[in-house]
């Protein structure tokens, strides 16, 4: 939905028919449609804006602000995130659902809207059919609060004895319908982990 000004309303869900209150047995539980992910955005974005901001109104999963730092005849466009960022890893940011063999409100692995504090820099080129583009970031980190506790990205995002900064890098390629991503991202913590 246009708004005036150049601002941007836009919204997103996802459904899932499943099966739940599974208890084992072959025939238990139901059919029912379930619904994981609501989002609503309010924008201004695009080439032609200098300062932009994108925003996520109903969980505040992410709020950034986004400055132009290419002319618009550059070949290369560069901006600058910054705020509570979407942590570019993988395919989408909005939807960690599926990864190591759990999916939904099952996921234990990332978190279900992966952003944070910190900011980076975007670089994208464009030239006929192919496309390219490469984010590098600095987030706020994870840490660990005893030695001997595994990892927990959907909890564990704060820093107990001081900041923890975490780097990162996502690269895309992609040419029609198909997009190859790689992403790195790199979190020191206590205990020489």
């Amino acid at each position: 939905l246009a708004l005036p000004g150049g601002i941007r309303l836009g919204g997103m869900f996802d459904a899932a028919y499943e099966r739940a209150g599974r208890s084992g047995e072959i025939d238990s539980g139901y059919n029912s449609f379930r619904s994981y992910h609501h989002f609503l955005f309010l924008s201004r974005q695009g080439d032609d804006v200098p300062v932009g901001f994108n925003a996520e109104l109903l969980g505040l999963y992410f709020y950034e602000l986004t400055a132009r730092l290419s002319d618009k005849g550059w070949p290369v466009r560069v901006a600058a995130p910054a705020g509570k960022i979407l942590v570019p890893f993988g395919p989408d940011p909005l939807f960690h659902k599926n990864y190591g063999g759990l999916s939904g409100a099952d996921q234990r692995t990332l978190p279900v809207i992966w952003s944070a504090i910190g900011g980076g820099v975007r670089f994208a080129l464009s030239s006929g059919k192919l496309s390219a583009s490469d984010e590098i970031y600095c987030v706020q980190g994870y840490d660990l609060p005893a030695r001997d506790q595994t990892l927990d990205l959907q909890r564990d995002l704060v820093a107990y004895d001081g900041a923890r900064v975490a780097a990162g890098n996502r690269l895309a390629l992609s040419s029609g319908p198909f997009t190859l991503w790689y992403s790195l991202y790199w979190n020191p913590m206590r205990f020489g982990r």
